[in-house]
């Protein structure tokens, strides 16, 4: 027993030795990661004012610190706030006109599509009242024999397929 106990220890070191170098490494990944966040950080805040100068345009910056910390500039939550609400006013526009263009584009491939079927409808029925021979009656002759028939929609239906089958009742 006492033999087995000893074999366990250095095991039990060995891991919690593993596990302590695994946390420093962590605590030391930590303390890079906010050293390079606070060397970066007012650089960072520095560009984004030279370019707004420079360049004539409203500029904002967020940032989240590894501590939880929030950094902006401009300082002033208020211009920070306007800009971002200028930024969503400006998405919802854009969002608005693709979505409109989108619709205007499908609102013309199917006026293009109808107009196709139109043209086909059109040189069908052209070939079918000009053709006699096909034994194939008009269009009008299929709404006479339809519709002056008694019965109900279904069977008028029913009559109509018949009747353009070449099926005669």
């Amino acid at each position: 027993m006492e033999a087995e106990q000893e074999q366990h220890e250095p095991q039990n070191s060995d891991s919690m030795e593993a596990e302590q170098e695994q946390h420093e490494l962590q605590n030391d990944d930590q303390r890079a990661r906010e050293t390079s966040y606070k060397k970066r950080n007012p650089t960072v805040m520095k560009k984004a004012n030279e370019l707004s100068q420079l360049c004539n345009i409203p500029v904002c910056v967020i940032s989240y610190g590894p501590d939880g910390n929030v950094d902006t500039w401009p300082e002033s939550r208020d211009d920070v706030v306007e800009l971002l609400n200028k930024y969503k006013e400006h998405n919802d526009e854009k969002l608005f006109e693709m979505r409109l263009n989108s619709l205007k584009t499908k609102l013309c491939v199917m006026k293009n599509r109808i107009q196709l079927l139109e043209n086909k409808k059109r040189k069908w029925c052209n070939n079918n009242n000009n053709n006699s021979t096909t034994g194939i009656p008009n269009n009008n002759n299929y709404y006479d024999q339809v519709g002056s028939s008694s019965g109900s929609s279904r069977a008028k239906v029913a009559r109509a397929y018949k009747l353009m089958n070449n099926e005669y009742y």
